[in-house]
This record gives structure tokens, C-alpha cells and sequence, in this order.
């Protein structure tokens, strides 16, 4: 029996069995069209016996823990390798299991068959449909295209990720981007369909009652801020403080608070349906305020027997007292640092 250190074995151009003692959870498989590699985690394994065969005999790789199943046979030619990526003067691409995984927002310019596969094959792991645009004919588009790369994929899995709108508060539409300033007074109003050089509506009727004076209000996550001085019954009064181009339906709040609004809008359960009729792999849900939301979300896709994972955002101050049952009660959390969590 011998011990082997930082082992990389290339078995491409020849074929040989593998018998181990060490775990099998230290050893997976990863395939291609082409070739399969198997990816050693440990860089130390003890090794019993290694012997060459011929390419159209029986393949082997077991373990303490028993043989691989039908479903986990080996075909050659292929790879082994370890974390060390080094095979004598040739380098290895660092293909193994990556912990951090990238996720990309599909939109319009990247809605096509082309691109999806481009994005998949260029590193892409998670496909996040932003419902707070398009419609349900254009997710369902993006789902049946990434499904599609799926099928036909022999190594590379994309998973499906809808991030809810959430109950945000927008700045009403201007016909023009309106040049905010440092120092200028600026206002925002609960009426309906203004838009002057000082003054925009809101969408929303409680904002006078979420805001006081000394708030910083945030405006498109972040890129403009503006403190405020007073309100009336149907405006906030504000001076600004970084200035930019307000234009329309920006996202507002106000650092450390979050709207009275529910996590999960009608809007939201709308799309949290579509998401369970298109099997989607995640929720990613905005605005989460304390575990109720969560549970409310889970008992609703067991009752549905969907098995769909759920991603709480964390965007505002108020969260955080709540933060250890959040996380207990979800599958993963994202902290939004753009609006004012910070």
C-alpha cells in the first residue's frame, strides 16, 4: 500500500483501473463530450493497487464505501486530477468544483439562444430572471432556452433563480432626466403625475408617513442621495447631497427603514406561481423583514410540492435584528449593501 502526495495523473492517451481505500466523497467525476475527468479533493490518498487494461474491459473505481453505481461508471479515456494543478511544466486548468458560483441577470441583451449558451460555457452557474422587468412570455423564454442548453449539456447544469419585485417605491416617469445638484432643494409628492425641475411624484401613498426629518433618502440604489428637511401632508422636502440624473420609476428608500408594505406583493405571488408551474430552481425575495415571509413562502410551495429553494435578500437596517431567524428559516441569504444597508 503507498501514500501519494499531490498527485495529478493524466490517463488520457492510456487506460488504467483504480482501486482505492480512500473515501469516495474525496473523488468526482466530471464529464464531457470529449473526456471525463475525475477530480481528487484531497491532495493526500492512500492507493492499493493501480493496473493498466485494455480499453474495452471492465472499468473499476471503488472504495471503503463500496463500487460505483451503475449511474457512476467511469468511461475512458480520462483524467485524474488533484488540487494541485501542476503536471510537470504543463498546467492544468483549475476546472474542479468551484465554491463561488456566478449568477447573471438575463435581460434583453442577453435573452438569446447565442448568448445563454455563451454565458454557459464562459463560466455562467445560475440564470437570475429579474421580475421586476419583462412579462411571463419573456421568463418563460429565458427558462425553456436554459432547460434546452440543459438537455444537451453532458457537463455543465444551470440552475434558474426568480428574484421578486418586492414592494418597492419608485419616483413617477419625467418626460426628461432632471440634473439634481449638491445643496439644490428637491421634493417628492404623493400626488399622481407631477414632474417639474423640483418636484417628482411617488408611487406610493404612505411614503410621507415612512420618512422623517434627517432621513437620508436613497435614490436608484445608491447613485443619488438627498437628506430631508421637512414634509407636509402630501410632500418630503429634501436638500441634495450627491447629485446625478434623476429619471423615471428609480427605486427610492431611506437608509435603515423599509416601506409598510408586505415582503411578498400580489405581484410577487403572481410571479412565485409561474415560478412553480416553469420548475424553477430558486426564489430570490426581496425586502425580508423577519422569518414569516419564509415560512409563509415554504408552506406554500409544500403544499404545491415544489422543490424550490428560497434566497432572502437583506436590503434594509431593520432586517438585521431578525437576521439569525432569517437565515435559520431560508436556504441562502444576499445582503443588498446598494440600498442602504450600510
Amino acid at each position: 500500500m503507498a501514500t501519494i502526495n499531490n498527485m495529478s495523473t493524466r490517463m488520457c492517451r492510456d487506460h488504467r483501473i483504480l482501486s482505492s481505500s480512500g473515501n469516495l466523497s474525496d473523488v468526482f467525476v466530471l464529464e464531457s463530450r470529449f473526456r471525463k475527468r475525475c477530480f481528487f479533493q484531497n491532495s493526500k490518498f492512500t492507493v492499493r493497487s493501480m493496473k493498466v487494461s485494455g480499453q474495452n474491459q471492465t472499468r473499476k473505481l471503488a472504495s471503503s464505501n463500496g463500487p460505483l453505481t451503475a449511474s457512476e461508471k467511469v468511461s475512458y479515456p480520462f483524467e485524474l486530477l488533484t488540487n494541485n494543478q501542476t503536471l510537470g511544466k504543463e498546467n492544468i486548468s483549475p476546472i474542479a468544483r468551484r465554491k463561488t458560483k456566478i449568477v447573471c441577470t438575463i435581460g434583453p441583451s442577453t435573452s438569446s439562444r447565442e448568448m445563454i449558451w455563451k454565458l454557459a460555457e464562459t463560466g455562467m452557474n445560475v440564470a437570475r430572471l429579474n421580475m421586476s422587468h419583462g412579462d411571463h412570455a419573456s421568463h418563460k423564454k429565458t427558462i425553456d432556452l436554459v432547460k434546452e442548453y440543459n438537455a444537451q449539456s453532458d457537463d455543465n447544469v444551470i440552475a434558474i433563480m426568480l428574484d421578486t419585485k418586492g414592494p418597492e417605491v419608485r419616483s413617477g416617469d419625467v418626460p426628461q432626466p432632471i440634473t439634481l445638484k449638491e445643496g439644490q432643494e428637491f421634493n417628492f409628492t404623493i400626488k399622481r403625475g407631477v414632474s417639474t425641475e423640483d418636484t417628482v411624484s411617488v408611487n406610493y401613498d404612505d411614503f410621507i408617513n415612512d420618512v422623517e426629518a434627517g432621513d437620508m433618502l436613497l435614490v436608484d440604489g445608491g447613485m443619488m442621495s438627498l437628506s430631508v428637511k421637512s414634509k407636509t401632508k402630501d410632500a418630503v422636502k429634501c436638500v441634495v447631497v450627491d447629485g446625478g440624473e434623476l429619471k423615471s420609476r428609480r427605486h427610492l428608500n431611506v437608509r435603515g427603514k423599509s416601506a409598510t408594505l408586505p415582503s411578498i406583493t400580489d405581484k410577487d405571488w403572481e410571479d412565485i406561481k409561474f415560478g412553480v408551474d416553469k420548475q424553477v430552481d430558486f426564489y430570490a425575495v426581496s425586502f425580508v423583514k423577519d422569518e414569516k415571509v419564509v415560512h409563509e413562502l415554504k408552506d406554500y410551495l409544500t403544499s404545491c410540492n415544489a422543490d424550490i429553494q428560497v434566497i432572502v435578500k437583506i436590503e434594509s437596517a431593520d432586517s438585521i435584528p431578525n437576521l439569525q431567524s432569517i437565515i435559520s428559516a431560508s436556504d441562502g441569504v444576499s445582503f443588498d449593501i446598494l440600498n442602504g444597508l450600510l
